[in-house]
């Protein structure tokens, strides 16, 4: 067996962890460490090895769960797809009219129902109460009276809509007359 003893340390039992190692005390530490090191990484060994041959068994759970939350979905995407279909196909739901209103919202950067709640307007769009409206808000957000650009163009914004939206309606409606009188605007 050799010894870590340092010359200078003969002298002085348990000066430095060198000289516990020569001792009895020492070499029963280190017996006892390196048997239960071994008998654990047995252990660890033995259990790894259990898990490995249980590995199939967790393979599959794997992919039943997977195969389950992946059906959920895909019969979910399905049915909502089947239902927006059945509305599509209803009368009285016009594509080109949502296509036209999303054109719209669009170019414009808001809905309908948005502008019309920014300026506190009724449904029927009347220019002179828009006008009203967006000169009152335009003025309190005036960034020299501490208010704010954003609010400021959000406003003029909103505005803008609603009037896109009288100019649709007045078109249609002229559309409309035009048809039943036999002439044609475009």
């Amino acid at each position: 067996m050799t010894t870590f003893i340092s010359s200078s340390s003969q002298n002085m039992p348990y000066k430095n962890v060198q000289t516990v190692w020569t001792t009895g005390i020492g070499i029963m530490a280190w017996q006892f460490i390196m048997f239960h090191v071994v008998k654990a990484k047995a252990g660890v060994a033995r259990k790894f090895i259990s898990h490995f041959q249980k590995l199939p068994r967790y393979i599959a759970q794997i992919i039943i769960i997977a195969s389950q939350v992946f059906g959920r979905a895909l019969s979910r995407a399905l049915r909502e797809e089947l239902s927006a279909t059945k509305y599509a196909s209803k009368p009285g739901s016009s594509s080109a009219k949502s296509t036209n209103e999303a054109i719209s919202n669009l170019r414009h950067g808001m809905t309908l129902e948005e502008a019309r709640q920014i300026l506190n307007v009724s449904e029927k769009l009347d220019q002179a109460e828009i006008e009203k409206r967006y000169n009152h808000l335009f003025s309190m957000n005036d960034k020299a009276k501490g208010g704010s650009f954003y609010l400021q163009s959000k406003v003029v914004r909103a505005k803008e809509r609603l009037e896109a939206e009288i100019k649709n309606r007045g078109l249609k409606n002229a559309r409309k007359q035009a048809n039943s009188d036999g002439s044609e605007i475009n």
